[in-house]
């Protein structure tokens, strides 16, 4: 996992304050980069294998997955503030135009984001999933798990061209946006879209080496970044009828 040699290992103590931030920042409207993500995996890869390291896997995922849940609720709130604007002679006209890419962009995102909640089932049943009602259970530190469904069955390859795919057709949503949103979209990490990293260090990069847990929590991550592409796109939509 290139990158990621070059960190070292933190004490539990301030790891623990970490996490403890990590949590209360990512159950509101905070983005966390992919990188800072895999600093903490890393991380906590160094400690001793302890149920304590499973635990933290499990927060980070935690946080992320109630991250999602506020953007997306806010991008809702966007989308209904613009129908509304239907029903308002001073905005009618403009809403008619931005409300269907928002709404265009609103689908983009759901097929990426449902696309990434598919893999997370997958992964899961790599590891051995039992269901019951109450609860459900998997290998959560299994490695060989992850190297399956991301190296073996190409799964990483493919996730790297659904994500590029979702900004080039966000982009190609309006000319504005584009224009607007061009530099800015980020669909893995910033490290890895600024170094002319290629598609084929996507899964060393993001999936070598990790228990189960882990890459279940950057695929979170991953989907936090559409949650925040959505908003971002969808909140431009609403601005633009009200101007």
């Amino acid at each position: 996992m290139f990158m990621l040699s070059v960190w070292g290992v933190t004490s539990g103590s301030i790891f623990k304050t970490n996490l403890m931030l990590l949590h209360r920042f990512t159950t509101v409207k905070v983005f966390l980069p992919v990188c800072f993500l895999l600093l903490i995996i890393m991380s906590l890869g160094c400690a001793d294998k302890i149920k304590t390291d499973l635990l933290g896997y499990r927060t980070l995922d935690e946080g992320l997955t109630n991250s999602n849940d506020v953007i997306g609720e806010q991008s809702k709130f966007l989308l209904k503030s613009l129908q509304n604007q239907l029903m308002d002679s001073a905005t009618v006209q403009k809403a008619q135009i931005w409300l269907p890419r928002a709404q265009q962009i609103e689908k983009l995102s759901e097929d990426v984001f449902d696309y990434i909640l598919g893999l997370k089932s997958q992964l899961k049943k790599e590891a051995g999933l039992k269901q019951t009602a109450e609860r459900e259970s998997f290998r959560e530190n299994d490695k060989n798990a992850v190297l399956r469904l991301f190296r073996k069955q190409a799964r990483a390859n493919e996730l790297y061209k659904f994500l590029e795919d979702y900004r080039k057709n966000v982009l190609m949503t309006d000319p504005l946006i584009d224009s607007s949103f061009r530099d800015s979209l980020q669909v893995t990490d910033h490290y890895f879209e600024s170094s002319g990293a290629r598609a084929q260090d996507f899964e060393k990069l993001f999936f070598d080496d990790i228990p189960v847990v882990a890459a279940l929590a950057v695929l979170s991550k991953f989907q936090n970044n559409i949650r925040i592409i959505e908003n971002k796109a969808i909140g431009f939509c609403e601005a633009q009828a009200n101007k």
